[in-house]
């Protein structure tokens, strides 16, 4: 559940904020947010967001529940988040598509 900041300034890596759930197979999909947030969608059954301003990771409300793994994620032009697919624990692949308003 840690993460990792890249100072591409000092070319390191610095400790950042526990996330509320850990994740597995979520390539792909976090994504920049037009207010400098990042969602990261996959992984998990739910979507958090990093909070930059308070550097802190919170789930988001109205959560899809849907199953994470090596789910898919796209920016739409309205700034909105477009979440389709992925897998659950039995390896069923989803049907499911959820989109997140920030």
């Amino acid at each position: 559940m840690s993460t990792e900041f890249f100072d591409a300034r000092s070319g390191a890596f610095m400790a950042g904020p526990s996330m509320v759930n850990a994740r597995y197979k979520h390539q792909g999909t976090a994504v920049r947010l037009p207010t400098g947030d990042v969602l990261v969608a996959g992984g998990a059954a739910n979507v958090e967001v990093y909070d930059a301003s308070r550097n802190a990771f919170a789930t988001v409300p109205g959560d899809p529940r849907m199953p994470g793994l090596f789910a898919a994620v796209a920016q739409l032009g309205s700034g909105h988040v477009l979440i389709t697919g992925g897998y659950g624990r039995r390896a069923a692949p989803s049907g499911s598509a959820w989109i997140y308003q920030p």
